[in-house]
């Protein structure tokens, strides 16, 4: 199974431009966001979700998603 961020999707969403935007929102460093955005970190802490979720609005199914058709 392969979990997917939808960082980006979210952020478009949202009208959410740039990671400085979303560092604002989420108190998450500009780094971390970066780091996300671009597929490098992929394990995140429930910390970290939770702060995402809060700045966006969403919930953890919305900002993760499992797709059981690609197995890893």
């Amino acid at each position: 199974m392969k979990a997917e961020i939808k960082l980006r999707e979210l952020m478009f969403q949202r009208g959410i431009d740039t990671i400085e935007e979303m560092h604002k929102e989420s108190k998450l460093s500009r780094k971390a966001i970066s780091s996300i955005l671009s597929g490098k970190k992929t394990a995140l802490r429930l910390d970290t979700i939770a702060k995402l979720c809060k700045a966006l609005n969403c919930k953890v199914e919305d900002l993760i998603v499992l797709d059981k058709e690609k197995i890893s």
